[in-house]
C-alpha cells in the first residue's frame, strides 16, 4: 500500500459518517507543504496569495509560522473580509 493509498483509506474512515460534500486538509501535510516553501525561498518572506488557500483559518495557520508575511487577496470586497477578521 502507497502512502497516499494509506492516506486515503484514513480519510474515507474518518469522514465515513459524514453527509457529504466535505473537504478535509491534512494539517501534516498542509505544514509540511509551508515548511517546503520556506526552503525553497532562501530567507525571502512568503506573501500567500489568497486565491490559492480559500479558508481563513488555514490563513492564519500558515501566517503564523515562521517565513510567512501577509497575504496578496484579489479584490477588495476580499481584502475587506479578510481585515475584518483581523
Amino acid at each position: 500500500m502507497t502512502a497516499r493509498t494509506a492516506d486515503r483509506t484514513r480519510y474515507d474512515r474518518a469522514t465515513a459518517h459524514l453527509d457529504g460534500p466535505i473537504a478535509i486538509v491534512d494539517l501534516d501535510a498542509f505544514d509540511a507543504n509551508a515548511d517546503a516553501l520556506v526552503a525553497r525561498a532562501g530567507g525571502k518572506p512568503i506573501r500567500v496569495a489568497s486565491k490559492s488557500v480559500r479558508c481563513r483559518t488555514l490563513l492564519e495557520r500558515v501566517l503564523q509560522r515562521p517565513g510567512f508575511a501577509g497575504i496578496m487577496s484579489y479584490t477588495l470586497a476580499e481584502s475587506l473580509w479578510l481585515a475584518r477578521a483581523g
